[in-house]
Formats: structure tokens, sequence, C-alpha cells
């Protein structure tokens, strides 16, 4: 990576020296970002392959995990956009015919996509209002009145993924060792050096294996009694933070979440725990290939439209990692 910033530098001085034309120097600039980019996602590619190379290999002798306990699970789902990818996914089959889940909130909050999905353990609740005052928080506020209350654990599950019924029992099983934190498989950690926040605020999307900070709502369990008080510190931050900065509102959810859980639990020390290997995929029904919320996955400097993601992405990570900046000072 440094190799190619100092060949893409060079490129850049060259091209700047020897000319003053305005095209050539803006030409010069998209090579140099082009070139930043390629290096990272080329290494970031090397490092995902390394990565499924080993769970491959830890995989070979397959751990049949067992929770013999008695808590049952209440799963809280945010369905706003994209209906067909609950109704055509095997998430909510998995979800329902799973014994320890008691209970599926599956929250409507977008008038024009709602639908009745009909199972005894699915509840379909009308939250276009509360996601209208809220956005993304409505994950976290329905804990409050609505989670059966002898249900003390609950998971929250983004709406286009889907996954084996064994990566649930094992995220329960390892739960279970420590209720007094947040599990899940995709967890974030806060880079800086010499003192100062890196690029983004020090936002970073590499996954983080073990203990982490932050753990993403994509996937992630905790106690009923945590997840209430999201709604108890979200003034911290809401006002001058997230209501006027964060695409879509409440963005950063996840990040808050973490960061109270850490504060509670913890004394504001990283005490959330990540877990990459768990068979938790994105549903190839989802129509996003690519979003804001994490890496940009093909290089196309050639495409404008690439160029509009690439700069979403990086308001985005400058938002996440000023969030957490914050959030964790408060």
């Amino acid at each position: 990576m440094l190799l190619l910033y100092r060949i893409s530098r060079q490129i850049l001085i060259r091209e700047t020296m020897s000319t003053t034309n305005r095209l050539t120097s803006t030409r010069s600039l998209r090579l140099f970002v082009a070139i930043i980019f390629v290096g990272t996602y080329l290494l970031m590619s090397i490092r995902t392959g390394l990565l499924k190379s080993a769970m491959k290999s830890s995989n070979n002798g397959i751990v049949e995990y067992t929770y013999t306990g008695d808590e049952k699970i209440s799963v809280i789902i945010m369905s706003y956009g994209r209906p067909r990818v609950l109704q055509q996914s095997r998430l909510l089959p998995v979800l329902t015919s799973h014994e320890h889940v008691d209970e599926i909130l599956l929250l409507h909050a977008n008038q024009a996509t709602k639908f009745e999905h009909k199972h005894p353990k699915v509840r379909n609740i009308d939250a276009v209002k509360e996601n209208d005052a809220i956005g993304l928080g409505i994950r976290f506020e329905f804990c409050d009145a609505h989670v059966k209350e002898e249900n003390e654990w609950v998971l929250i599950v983004d709406d286009d993924m889907e996954l084996d019924a064994a990566a649930l029992t094992e995220l329960i099983v390892e739960f279970s060792k420590n209720p007094n934190r947040i599990v899940g498989k995709w967890g974030r950690r806060l880079f800086s050096c010499c003192n100062s926040p890196l690029p983004f605020y020090g936002y970073n999307t590499l996954a983080v294996t073990g203990k982490a900070e932050v753990v993403l709502t994509k996937f992630m369990m905790m106690q009923q009694t945590i997840c209430k008080a999201f709604a108890d510190h979200s003034y911290l931050v809401f006002d001058d933070i997230v209501k006027l900065y964060s695409k879509p509102l409440w963005n950063g959810e996840d990040i808050f979440m973490s960061l109270v859980a850490n504060h509670l639990y913890s004394q504001d020390h990283p005490n959330n725990y990540a877990m990459p290997w768990l068979n938790v995929w994105e549903s190839e029904y989802s129509k996003y290939e690519r979003g804001i919320s994490g890496n940009v996955f093909t290089v196309q400097p050639w495409s404008w439209g690439w160029w509009k993601i690439v700069g979403q992405m990086i308001e985005h990570k400058n938002y996440r990692g000023y969030l957490w900046r914050e959030g964790r000072k408060r």
C-alpha cells in the first residue's frame, strides 16, 4: 500500500509540474485517488481471501452447538424499502422455526411497502410514525413496551440478511457465556495514530474478530435492558449530531448502542464481541449490491456513478467516525 502511495504521488507531482493546465491536474488527481482505491481494494481482497481460507480450515471438523438454557428470544426486524427480500428469502422461515425464538417484531417503517406476514410468532407492527420521528433508532425504541417482558434477550437483524439456524444457535451459546455485552457477526474498531484520528475520524470498515468496541445491527444480540437504554441516552447526540448530519435519520445507531453497552457494562472499555465466521450473509434477493455503509468492492474510475458512490461512502464514514468519537466523550 505504501509503494502504491509513493508511485501515485510521483505521478501526481510529475503531472502537476509538467503543465499548469487545469484539465491535466484534474486527471492527475483522479488517477492518484483511483490508484489508492485500487490498492485498498486489492489489500481487502487478499485479506478477505485469507480470512475465508482460515474459516474453511477451522470448519473442516464441524462443531454442533447446542443451547440448553431456557431463555427465549425476541427478534426485531425493520422493513423499509425492500419487502421482496423478506418475502422471498429464508430469513423469516429460519427464525420462526428456531426453537429459541419466541417472537419476531416486524417493524413496517414505510407505508408504501407494508405487507402482512402471517405466522404465530410474527407480530406485524406499523412503525411509520416512529420512523419519521427517529429513523433507524426504532430498532431499539421498540424494545420498550413492545418486546415481551419475560424475554430478556433480543436479536436485531437487518431485513436483507440470511442465516443458517446453526449460526443463530452458535450466537446464542456465545452470548450466554456473558450476557453483559453485545455479541454479533460484524465488529468495528476506531483507529488513531499519535493521539490523532486517521482519515474518516478513525472509522474503518475492516472486520474485527473477538473483542470489539462496536457491533453492527446487521446481526446483533443483547439484553432487553440494554436495548431499552438506547432511548435513555440518545439525547446526548441526537439534536446536534444525528438530527443535523445523519443520512438516513439515526444512521450510526449501532455505534451509539454499542457505546452505551460499553458505558453501562464495562466503564467505557471495549467489551462487545464479534464473530465474523458465522454463516450469515446478504440475501441474493437484495437489490443493493453495494451501498454507502461499507466498502466499495468495484473500481470504476471512468464512471461518474462510481465517483458519486465513493463520495457518499466518504461522507458516510466521516459522519460515523465523528458520531463515534463524540458519543464516546459524552
